[in-house]
């Protein structure tokens, strides 16, 4: 019996995972005001994660709906295969993203969670840290280095309760690591085209 309670826990707690997959929503623009008559195309977006082809496009959807919303640009869109549909004056944002998570359990107030009150003792104290690296590169319609850099954003978000199986408030710290990564990206642009 002992030995199916604890094949049992060690299950629970491995299936317990954080979903890294939380990027921010679009926003609605209806603003037509700008800044510089020029095109900004997003261009390559590497997300480093196993999911990575579902999340690039979904960043870069989600970055052009950001820096439309900053309103420096006549247009932001995704940088079409064909370079006769490029428009006359545009711009190129290039982005790498390296997502970071760790977690870890206080197993000296936890462990009774494990054994013997599996999956009723509250106390499961849980920390979860989320840090994201944004390398960009802004290149030029001459193919020159407008600007680059590396935009970070670091959390820590720590569950109390039911810190095995209550994910909520960490993936939400990861959307808003995220989301404050593109609007750093944002504001940058709005530097470099004041």
């Amino acid at each position: 019996m002992k030995i199916l309670l604890t094949i049992f826990c060690m299950v629970t707690l491995i299936s317990c995972a954080v979903d890294l997959r939380q990027v921010p929503s679009i926003r609605e623009q209806s603003n037509i005001l700008y800044k510089e008559n020029k095109t900004l195309y997003i261009g390559s977006v590497d997300v480093f994660l196993s999911e990575r082809d579902e999340l690039n496009e979904a960043w870069k959807i989600s970055l052009i709906s950001i820096i439309q919303s900053k309103r420096i640009f006549k247009e932001v869109s995704l940088l079409p295969n064909d370079i006769g549909k490029l428009s006359n004056d545009y711009i190129i944002l290039d982005m790498e993203v390296k997502p970071y998570y760790s977690d870890k359990y206080n197993w000296l107030i936890s462990w009774p969670a494990v054994y013997p009150m599996a999956a009723y003792w509250p106390l499961q104290v849980r920390t979860g840290k989320y840090r994201v690296d944004l390398k960009y590169d802004l290149v030029s319609k001459d193919r020159k280095i407008i600007s680059s850099g590396v935009l970070n954003v670091e959390h820590e978000e720590t569950n109390i309760f039911y810190g095995f199986f209550r994910t909520t408030d960490i993936e939400k710290m990861i959307e808003i690591s995220n989301l404050e990564v593109m609007e750093l990206c944002g504001k940058r642009l709005k530097e470099l085209f004041p």
